[in-house]
């Protein structure tokens, strides 16, 4: 997803290239090229001159300086970056997928009755009379 579609998704105000493009998010000491990170709490400023992020949810105001080197940091200029953040993790978010069927070790009675698509993982139980819905998920 380009930068440019984050900040509008988000509605944030973007300092610094709208084509980059985007592929996740990460905390700024863990964040890699192509990446968002966030800036809330102040003692975390030292690393907002050496994260590898592509660009960083931040207030208005917080000036950022790179370490030489490095390449640039686009901002995402937010009233709460914290916030913002935590809404650009449900664009990134792909939830697991499951194969539908029942796992060989799983033992589910002869009445119960298991939905179109469902997953009926390793160990599970499925006891009498009970109906499993479509595409429903059963972790031991």
């Amino acid at each position: 997803m380009k930068l440019s579609d984050v900040a509008e998704k988000l509605s944030c105000r973007l300092e610094g290239d709208p084509s980059v493009e985007i592929t996740g998010i990460a905390g700024m000491d863990h964040a890699t090229p192509g990446q968002i990170t966030f800036l809330a709490n102040r003692r975390y400023f030292p690393l907002l001159h050496t994260t590898r992020a592509a660009a960083i949810f931040i207030e208005e105001g917080i000036r950022i300086e790179r370490e030489a080197g490095l390449p640039p940091l686009a901002a995402l200029r937010s009233a709460n970056p914290y916030l913002a953040f935590a809404h650009a993790i449900e664009l990134f978010y792909q939830p697991p997928a499951y194969a539908p069927g029942i796992h060989p070790t799983a033992i589910v009675a002869k009445s119960a009755r298991v939905g179109a698509g469902a997953h009926i993982g390793p160990n599970c139980f499925v006891d009498e009379d009970v109906t499993i819905g479509d595409h429903a998920v059963l972790h031991r």
